[in-house]
Protein backbone atom coordinates (compact mmCIF):
# COMPACT_ATOMS: atom_id res chain seq x y z
CA UNK A 1 0.00 0.00 0.00
CA UNK A 2 1.41 3.14 -0.71
CA UNK A 3 0.72 6.85 1.04
CA UNK A 4 0.66 9.91 -0.71
CA UNK A 5 0.28 12.62 1.16
CA UNK A 6 -0.49 15.80 -0.97
CA UNK A 7 2.97 16.81 -1.79
CA UNK A 8 5.29 15.36 1.82
CA UNK A 9 6.55 12.24 2.03
CA UNK A 10 5.37 10.10 4.99
CA UNK A 11 8.59 8.09 5.68
CA UNK A 12 9.53 10.21 8.49
CA UNK A 13 6.28 9.50 10.45
CA UNK A 14 5.57 6.23 12.43
CA UNK A 15 3.15 4.17 10.21
CA UNK A 16 0.00 4.54 12.15
CA UNK A 17 0.23 8.94 11.68
CA UNK A 18 1.65 8.51 8.57
CA UNK A 19 -1.93 6.75 7.34
CA UNK A 20 -3.48 10.53 8.75
CA UNK A 21 -4.05 12.90 5.93
CA UNK A 22 -3.57 16.03 8.23
CA UNK A 23 0.02 14.86 8.62
CA UNK A 24 1.10 16.89 5.50
CA UNK A 25 0.35 19.56 6.36
CA UNK A 26 1.68 19.64 9.92
CA UNK A 27 4.93 22.23 10.85
CA UNK A 28 8.13 20.68 11.56
CA UNK A 29 7.96 20.78 14.92
CA UNK A 30 4.73 19.32 14.86
CA UNK A 31 5.96 16.92 12.70
CA UNK A 32 8.86 15.99 14.98
CA UNK A 33 6.57 15.44 18.11
CA UNK A 34 4.54 13.30 16.19
CA UNK A 35 7.53 10.89 15.47
CA UNK A 36 8.66 11.16 19.24
CA UNK A 37 4.98 10.30 20.12
CA UNK A 38 5.54 6.81 18.11
CA UNK A 39 8.72 5.38 20.18
CA UNK A 40 7.09 5.99 23.69
CA UNK A 41 3.18 4.83 23.14
CA UNK A 42 1.57 1.73 22.77
CA UNK A 43 -1.14 1.03 20.27
CA UNK A 44 -3.96 2.82 22.16
CA UNK A 45 -2.32 5.53 22.41
CA UNK A 46 -1.08 5.91 19.20
CA UNK A 47 -4.81 5.70 17.97
CA UNK A 48 -6.00 8.48 20.32
CA UNK A 49 -3.16 10.75 19.44
CA UNK A 50 -4.02 9.65 15.14
CA UNK A 51 -7.90 10.45 16.08
CA UNK A 52 -7.05 13.88 16.85
CA UNK A 53 -4.93 14.44 14.37
CA UNK A 54 -7.94 13.79 11.84
CA UNK A 55 -9.74 17.11 13.38
CA UNK A 56 -8.95 20.65 11.83
CA UNK A 57 -7.08 22.61 14.55
CA UNK A 58 -9.24 25.32 16.29
CA UNK A 59 -7.86 28.62 16.00
CA UNK A 60 -6.73 28.48 20.30
CA UNK A 61 -5.16 25.96 19.37
CA UNK A 62 -2.80 27.62 16.38
CA UNK A 63 -2.69 30.56 18.97
CA UNK A 64 -0.40 28.64 20.79
CA UNK A 65 1.68 27.71 17.73
CA UNK A 66 2.22 30.93 16.99
CA UNK A 67 2.83 31.96 20.01
CA UNK A 68 5.97 34.43 19.67
CA UNK A 69 8.82 33.56 22.31
CA UNK A 70 8.78 36.94 23.48
CA UNK A 71 5.11 37.05 24.58
CA UNK A 72 4.49 38.78 27.17
CA UNK A 73 3.14 37.61 30.91
CA UNK A 74 -0.58 38.36 30.11
CA UNK A 75 -0.71 37.12 26.92
CA UNK A 76 0.49 33.88 28.46
CA UNK A 77 -1.91 33.53 31.11
CA UNK A 78 -4.29 34.50 28.88
CA UNK A 79 -3.68 32.19 26.48
CA UNK A 80 -3.44 28.87 29.08
CA UNK A 81 -6.80 30.30 30.61
CA UNK A 82 -8.26 29.96 27.19
CA UNK A 83 -6.82 26.47 26.22
CA UNK A 84 -8.40 24.84 29.15
CA UNK A 85 -12.08 24.89 27.53
CA UNK A 86 -10.52 23.60 24.93
CA UNK A 87 -8.74 21.14 26.12
CA UNK A 88 -11.62 20.17 28.41
CA UNK A 89 -13.28 19.31 25.21
CA UNK A 90 -10.91 17.38 23.74
CA UNK A 91 -11.00 14.83 26.76
CA UNK A 92 -14.61 14.53 26.52
CA UNK A 93 -15.10 13.79 22.93
CA UNK A 94 -12.10 11.80 23.00
CA UNK A 95 -11.56 9.88 26.09
CA UNK A 96 -8.21 7.77 25.15
CA UNK A 97 -6.27 11.36 25.06
CA UNK A 98 -6.36 11.48 28.66
CA UNK A 99 -4.78 7.91 28.66
CA UNK A 100 -1.97 8.29 26.06
CA UNK A 101 0.56 6.40 28.18
CA UNK A 102 -1.82 3.44 29.51
CA UNK A 103 -0.22 0.96 27.24
CA UNK A 104 2.98 2.53 26.34
CA UNK A 105 5.76 -0.27 26.23
CA UNK A 106 7.85 1.63 28.56
CA UNK A 107 5.62 2.83 31.03
CA UNK A 108 3.91 6.08 32.09
CA UNK A 109 7.28 7.96 33.45
CA UNK A 110 9.11 7.17 30.94
CA UNK A 111 6.47 8.40 28.36
CA UNK A 112 5.92 11.40 30.59
CA UNK A 113 9.85 12.67 30.43
CA UNK A 114 10.62 12.00 27.05
CA UNK A 115 7.05 13.78 25.91
CA UNK A 116 7.98 16.75 28.53
CA UNK A 117 11.68 16.63 26.51
CA UNK A 118 10.45 17.31 23.32
CA UNK A 119 8.36 19.95 24.31
CA UNK A 120 10.87 21.40 26.18
CA UNK A 121 13.39 20.43 22.70
CA UNK A 122 10.34 21.77 19.95
CA UNK A 123 8.73 24.91 21.24
CA UNK A 124 9.82 28.15 22.10
CA UNK A 125 10.05 29.18 26.16
CA UNK A 126 7.13 31.03 26.04
CA UNK A 127 5.15 27.88 24.73
CA UNK A 128 6.12 25.67 27.51
CA UNK A 129 5.04 28.78 30.08
CA UNK A 130 1.91 28.73 29.01
CA UNK A 131 1.89 25.05 28.57
CA UNK A 132 2.76 24.10 32.10
CA UNK A 133 0.75 27.14 33.15
CA UNK A 134 -1.93 25.42 31.23
CA UNK A 135 -0.94 22.35 33.24
CA UNK A 136 -1.56 23.81 36.56
CA UNK A 137 -4.91 24.94 35.53
CA UNK A 138 -5.98 21.38 34.31
CA UNK A 139 -4.74 20.05 37.55
CA UNK A 140 -7.16 22.63 39.31
CA UNK A 141 -10.12 21.28 37.50
CA UNK A 142 -8.95 17.84 37.70
CA UNK A 143 -8.65 18.23 41.49
CA UNK A 144 -11.26 17.14 43.90
CA UNK A 145 -13.11 19.19 45.59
Amino acid sequence: MSIALRGRAASDLPLRFASVDRTAELPDPDRSFVTVLGTVLGPSGMDAYADLLQQEPQPVARELNELPVDADELARQSLAERLVPYVLGLRSRRPGLSELASDAPRGRQHTGRTIGEAISDLCNPAQVDVMKRLDRLLSDVDAPR
